[in-house]
């Protein structure tokens, strides 16, 4: 006979209530931990400027899937103010739009608030086009 079985069982009985506690950690589900508060960004005045390659096009400017500027745009730039969020980490603004013939045409869509920073992004497509432009702000 080797050992005691007596102690032996003692000592296994002891290994698995030490992992006990960090397994009753790791499952407790009633114990949630707060997700820290993230706070919007303030809307400030911002102006949008879109201009293309094409005589004339249709355009549609969303920001969060919602329709926020559309029209016609020419080759020479149409601009609309609007208000919005600009946090620290971008915004992006989904742009589409229908070109009269299957040339490869471009677009530019420029952002700039108040403080006469004006951030551009482009896009090009033949046909059609629908490319999500993201516009961060330099901190």
């Amino acid at each position: 006979m080797r050992g005691a079985p007596l102690v032996e069982a003692l000592v296994a009985l002891v290994a698995l209530l030490s992992l006990a506690v960090p397994i009753r950690d790791l499952t407790l589900r009633s114990r949630s931990k707060l997700a820290p508060v993230i706070q919007a960004a303030p809307a400030k005045s911002v102006r949008l400027e879109l201009v293309g390659t094409a005589p004339s096009f249709e355009f549609n400017v969303s920001y969060l899937g919602q329709a926020l500027w559309s029209g016609t745009g020419h080759q020479s730039p149409s601009h609309a103010d609007f208000q919005l969020p600009l946090p620290k980490e971008g915004i992006d603004l989904e742009v589409s739009a229908r070109f009269p013939d299957s040339n490869l045409h471009a677009l530019r869509l420029t952002v700039s608030t108040g403080d006469g920073v004006g951030i551009e992004r482009s896009a090009w497509g033949t046909d059609a086009l629908d490319e999500v432009l993201t516009f961060q702000p330099a901190i």
